[in-house]
């Protein structure tokens, strides 16, 4: 019999983007069970995306999740939530920069979890 943990780890790697995002969430503020503990590489591009989103919570979170896995502040990396797309390509721009320059770095960190 499965139990009802078993389905995160799919949660990154759905074919909804907006199912992705939640699981990255759920992953980059630790809500879930260290013996899944995600790799950094796999829920920060994710967030990024989420930056992207069609709701303004999904922004909003995305962005405050990216702070808390990366310790970047709003001076360094910063996307208006309230913004319009266009104006919020800049901040996108921002992370996707800030990625791959950290990105052999952190992508093997673990991400970790509280339960």
């Amino acid at each position: 019999m499965a139990t009802w943990g078993q389905d995160f780890p799919g949660l990154l790697k759905s074919q909804d983007p907006r199912v992705r995002t939640v699981g990255a969430l759920l992953y980059a503020r630790g809500m879930l069970f260290d013996s899944q503990s995600p790799e950094k590489g796999a829920v920060i591009p994710v967030l990024i995306t989420g930056l992207r989103g069609e709701s303004f919570e999904e922004r909003l979170r995305s962005q405050r999740a990216l702070f808390f896995l990366s310790s970047e502040s709003a001076e360094q990396a910063c996307v208006d939530p309230t913004d319009p797309r266009a104006q919020r390509a800049e901040g996108v721009g921002q992370w996707q920069a800030w990625w791959a320059a950290n990105k052999g770095k952190l992508a093997r960190e673990k991400v970790a979890q509280h339960y």
